[in-house]
């Protein structure tokens, strides 16, 4: 932004008259009345501090269960474990090493296992076929407008 000498002046001008005016202050009642409001609020906090040892004490008992209760998975998966069994059954052995052919096997078996998920994986290929056909739409409409909107331009050009 560029500033005429006019501007500038009053510009100045402005500035002196404002640094020669008294800065405000509150008033004597209003500076109680925050001290008195600091001086609760500080107290209210350290009252509330002397929950922090009960807090404390729950947060390591639910600390202890959880390693109880990693301790009782891992006693667990090793009691189930046989060696010499394979670790990929039905068809997801029979696919390929490839971890991604893998997992599109295992979840494609999922959800023909799963009425939830393959109502959901219907819902979502209804909903994906209905959203394609219309930003197909949408796109046509869009480049029709384009190509319009060009053709307009080049015949103003050559008038």
């Amino acid at each position: 932004m560029t500033l005429t000498p006019q501007q500038l002046g009053e510009l100045e001008e402005n500035e002196r008259w404002l640094s020669r005016q008294p800065t405000p202050l509150p008033s004597g009642e209003l500076l109680g009345r925050i001290r008195m409001r600091v001086q609760l609020e500080a107290r209210a906090q350290s009252l509330g501090s002397h929950e922090a040892p009960r807090g404390a004490a729950w947060g390591a008992l639910a600390a202890a269960a959880l390693i109880l209760l990693s301790a009782g998975l891992l006693w667990h998966a090793e009691r189930s474990y046989v060696p010499g069994t394979p670790a990929l059954r039905g068809p997801v052995a029979a696919a390929s090493d490839d971890p991604f052919e893998r997992f599109a096997v295992t979840a494609e078996a999922l959800v023909n296992e799963d009425a939830e998920l393959e109502d959901m994986k219907e819902e979502v290929s209804s909903l994906a076929s209905g959203w394609a056909g219309a930003g197909d739409a949408s796109l046509d409409r869009l480049l029709s407008d384009m190509d319009r909107l060009e053709y307009d331009a080049e015949q103003s050009e050559g008038l």
